[in-house]
């Protein structure tokens, strides 16, 4: 079943046009959380114990998606000359002076001294970086030859494969299509304190993003799956320059999306999906067993105490 999501400018909205229509609606962010421990997604989602901390990280991602999307659109719709005369300096601060004010507004008074003024100028500049880095090297990632901007910030919301009473919503960071070869790419913008590594390429749940993203939304538009590519575009805040192979500020990745990963994929995602009903509701009988890794020592319900999994025994 298809729905009308164009309307939808936020996660918020779409999420609403979801419910809306009956169905529950569950993103890539709620099925990595639930991939890495359900536990810590039943917490969340079901209990509504919410992490309300903010961070520079999340305020940076935010200001540079805006920005790049900008000079992208500028680059496909009014040419090379045009955008390239875009200030970024201007535009990147004013971005994140707006973001910082946003999370102080939906922040308790407790949590809002996330970052600091020094934090903030350093990102700010990392951020400059980045973005005259794409503007010199602009051509080794963006090329208008053959090539045309179809969406910014498409939202999709469809019905999931196995449970009609389940809709994947979320938002694809920038869609171009080869108009000669008739082929589509699907863009994601990361940014990363030191890029990618090799465990990071490899992660089969990172990658499950634009996997996800490219099975739906070829679903929502009746577009062949195999005509699209997916590439991650990663933004690099830190270089050093002592490193014994040259590093770059942008990184990309392709990670594979044919047909057997995109079922490897699904499959992943049905196990969540089965945590509901047909009419969306978490099932009586589910179970969120606690998932022991890496990842404990940064997790939010550890650290109150909400879980006592990677305790250590008395």
């Amino acid at each position: 079943m298809f729905f009308e999501s164009s309307i939808a400018k936020s996660p918020k909205e779409l999420s609403e046009l979801a419910k809306g229509a009956g169905m529950k609606p569950i993103s890539y962010s709620q099925f990595s959380l639930f991939s890495t421990c359900p536990f810590a997604w039943k917490s969340k989602y079901v209990d509504n114990i919410k992490d309300d901390s903010y961070s520079i990280h999340l305020l940076f991602g935010s200001a540079m998606h805006t920005v790049i999307q900008e000079y992208i659109t500028l680059f496909y719709k009014k040419g090379g000359a045009i955008a390239d005369e875009m200030n970024f300096d201007n535009r990147l601060l004013t971005e994140m002076a707006q973001e910082f004010e946003k999370a102080k507004e939906g922040l308790p008074e407790n949590l809002q001294d996330f970052t600091t003024q020094t934090e903030m100028i350093e990102f700010y500049r990392q951020g400059l970086e980045i973005l005259y880095t794409l503007r010199k090297n602009r051509g080794d990632y963006f090329t208008k030859k053959d090539w045309e901007l179809v969406g910014i910030e498409t939202p999709i919301l469809i019905n999931t494969d196995s449970n009609p009473g389940v809709a994947f919503i979320g938002f694809i960071d920038i869609i171009l299509k080869d108009v000669k070869r008739r082929r589509y790419k699907i863009i994601d913008l990361k940014t990363s304190t030191r890029g990618w590594g090799a465990k990071d390429k490899a992660s089969l749940l990172k990658s499950a993003q634009l996997i996800l993203y490219k099975k739906y939304y070829a679903k929502q538009f009746g577009i062949d799956p195999n005509s699209i590519d997916i590439e991650f575009l990663i933004l690099r805040r830190m270089i050093f320059e002592g490193s014994e192979f040259p590093m770059k500020r942008l990184q990309r990745h392709c990670p594979a999306s044919g047909k057997p990963t995109i079922n490897k994929v699904e499959r992943m995602l049905v196990e969540f999906v089965n945590t509901f009903d047909d009419k969306g509701n978490v099932k009586p009988d589910a179970t969120f067993p606690k998932t022991v890794g890496d990842g404990c020592k940064y997790c939010f319900y550890g650290a109150y105490n909400i879980c006592d999994k990677n305790k250590p025994k008395k």
